[in-house]
């Protein structure tokens, strides 16, 4: 492809894969974004708009993979940070609508990489607050099945949101 010795300066790059998602395409912003990042691993907003669309298209396992490797590669940390934050409390307000566990392990695990990207107050809360309703979906699993796996992630959970929700308080 054409892309592999593109004559065009980083910032032109920068600008090519945002095309798609502006038009509500975000896998063929994924895609883009990878070819630009093969071209140029420090293309300008190329890891953010890759993780942002492949939480668009619903591949959440990947997206903290995507943000790290941006931050491996060099890539601005404060707005990495600023992409898991972001869908780190979107995760944590569907899982507070949906209920569901997982939408707030996610979030943890997002937010939690916001916060060693570049720690924020904001960050520390919502792992805190997530985690808290990790704590509260556990406890009752295990009151309802008697198994130590539940009860030991209750304990886990509600010592990260003792710890992290004041911590969140903070600034």
């Amino acid at each position: 492809e054409g892309t592999a010795k593109s004559p065009h300066p980083p910032p032109l790059l920068a600008v090519w894969p945002r095309r798609p998602s502006n038009s509500g395409r975000p896998a063929e912003a994924g895609a883009a974004a990878e070819k630009a990042i093969a071209v140029n691993p420090k293309v300008e907003g190329g890891y953010a708009l890759l993780a942002t669309s492949l939480a668009a298209t619903g591949q959440w396992g990947q997206v903290a993979s995507a943000l790290e490797r941006g931050a491996a590669a060099g890539a601005d940390a404060s707005l990495l940070a600023k992409i898991a934050l972001k869908l780190g409390n979107d995760s944590y307000r569907a899982g507070n609508a949906s209920k569901n566990r997982a939408d707030f392990q996610r979030a943890v695990t997002l937010l939690r990489l916001s916060d060693r990207l570049d720690g924020s107050a904001s960050a520390k809360f919502l792992i805190g607050a997530s985690s808290f309703s990790i704590g509260q979906s556990a406890i009752n699993e295990a009151q309802e099945t008697k198994s130590c796996a539940p009860a030991r992630l209750t304990k886990e959970a509600f010592g990260t949101a003792q710890e992290k929700v004041p911590a969140g308080l903070k600034d």
